[in-house]
């Protein structure tokens, strides 16, 4: 594990003091908001692709959207534009 991830005092020595989360973390955060609420319960991730922006702090609020960007009846799928911001409105991770 990163210090980055445990340690308080590296991270006070090495950056600015607070912890950072898991960038993998991100991908959790989208598979649950995709598998609960867009579209909706059932849904099953079958590929996703993920940037992540800048890191999460310890102290940040996050908000995490979803927009249907493709929707095919056949296969019966679709794809969403995914977005997770912090509490300025910066994005920490953008993904499809």
């Amino acid at each position: 594990i990163p210090p980055t991830r445990v340690d308080t005092e590296w991270a006070r020595r090495h950056g600015d003091g607070r912890l950072a989360a898991p960038g993998a973390w991100a991908a959790t955060v989208f598979a649950g908001l995709l598998g609960t609420e867009l579209p909706g319960p059932g849904t099953v991730c079958l590929s996703q692709r993920l940037r992540l922006e800048r890191p999460v702090r310890e102290d940040d609020v996050l908000t995490a959207t979803g927009v249907l960007r493709d929707k095919a009846v056949a296969g019966r799928t679709v794809t969403f534009e995914c977005r997770r911001a912090n509490q300025q409105g910066e994005n920490v991770a953008l993904g499809e």
